[in-house]
């Protein structure tokens, strides 16, 4: 597929008109007689009333998917006070939202979606921006004037930062592939972090917000990998990515300096999870395999890096939380406080102190429940 450029008859504000559509969705869900009562906290916990709900960083706020009739509705609730709605933001027949996160206690980024039309081409465009939890102080995150032309893809999230409440991480899209930190609260230049490099198309960060592995196709032929090692040199390991005879795929960063969690099947029939040492070249632990199984990814601590889990799947996706997680632990103490139920993890928040957990059994079709680790408290 060819490069899409924008033309100069497309080179005007496109917020304008997005955030006046979306402004005008919350008027209207405000109002509308689906939210003119508020939404019972006993709803809360019913299926499908509520789908992918998320805890903010500090646990004091939930977002989710709200059934509206036969559509959903992005809305936000005040846990700590009594589970007070604080906005409605439902999708249209031209706006659709394409991905949601919490950037910070008190703001909330999101991307649209949307057709669009560049050199006569149909294409996808997403634009992305943010607004505090009410729904109010919505702005643009990419500042219009500094670009000639406004990138068709803006959510490419490469971090959070989770130790910068007002920046996250972009990658923008051909030609540079550069990542860029965005602030949230106000439409800003952005700066640059990482620039482009070669064959790269494709940046990761670690738990921290450090950009350590970069991946792409070299002549739209052979993949090449690079990983920036504890030293802060990158060092290449195309020759890993190019082996015919295995895969190697890197998930993530581990807390160890230069330890990588790698998926490979080098020495087993399905993909296993492996500590691999970036600086000797060589695979120095596997942490999970399960026969006749691939192995998808790990779950991290979110502050460390270090692995709590290995991600898999046979008719469903499922975990092996190995035995020195605090998850592990945690889900023992709510199997035991909810006798003859399923619980699983739907979502940890980004201080690890609450969670969002899924209770359901043969005859229960589930219910969602919020977890205080902490204080070892659960409610619905």
């Amino acid at each position: 597929m060819g490069h899409i450029y924008m033309t100069n008859q497309f080179r005007r504000p496109f917020f304008k008109g997005i955030l006046a559509s979306v402004s005008s969705i919350l008027a209207l869900t405000a109002v509308s007689s689906a939210f003119a009562e508020e939404v019972p906290v006993e709803s809360f916990a019913r299926l499908p009333t509520f789908q992918g709900p998320e805890i903010s960083p500090e646990g004091g706020k939930i977002l989710a998917r709200v059934q509206n009739g036969d559509k959903y509705t992005l809305t936000a609730f005040d846990i700590k006070n009594n589970f007070d709605q604080l906005f409605g933001l439902q999708e249209d027949e031209k706006f659709q939202l394409s991905r949601v996160d919490w950037g910070n206690e008190d703001r909330i980024v999101f991307s649209v979606r949307y057709d669009g039309k560049r050199y006569l081409t149909e294409t996808t465009e997403t634009r992305l921006l943010s607004m505090k939890p009410d729904g109010t102080d919505m702005i643009p995150l990419y500042k219009r004037s500094e670009f000639d032309i406004m990138p068709q893809i803006q959510d490419n999230i490469v971090s959070m930062l989770p130790d910068d409440p007002e920046h996250i991480l972009v990658q923008y899209g051909y030609p540079s592939h550069e990542v860029h930190k965005v602030n949230i609260t106000k439409t800003r230049r952005h700066k640059s972090v990482k620039g482009a490099r070669g064959a790269i198309t494709s940046w990761r960060a670690n738990v921290h917000g450090d950009v350590v592995i970069g991946s792409g196709i070299i002549n739209d032929q052979k993949p090449k990998l690079l990983l920036k090692l504890a030293d802060g040199k990158w060092k290449t390991f195309s020759h890993r990515v190019q082996d015919p005879n295995s895969t190697f795929y890197v998930d993530g960063a581990s807390d160890e300096p230069n330890v990588f969690y790698v998926l490979s099947d080098h020495e087993t029939e399905a993909l296993a999870l492996y500590k691999y040492n970036a600086a000797e070249d060589k695979f120095v632990e596997k942490l999970f395999e399960k026969e006749g199984v691939d192995v998808n990814g790990v779950v991290q601590d979110l502050n460390t890096g270090r692995a709590l889990a290995a991600v898999f799947a046979e008719d469903e996706s499922d975990n092996e939380w190995f035995d020195d997680s605090f998850i592990k632990t945690d889900l023992n103490r709510l199997s035991k406080g909810f006798k003859d139920k399923n619980v699983s993890i739907e979502f940890l928040n980004r201080n690890q102190e609450h969670y969002v957990v899924f209770v359901d059994a043969p005859d229960d079709p589930g219910r969602y429940v919020l977890y205080d680790r902490i204080n070892k408290t659960a409610s619905v």
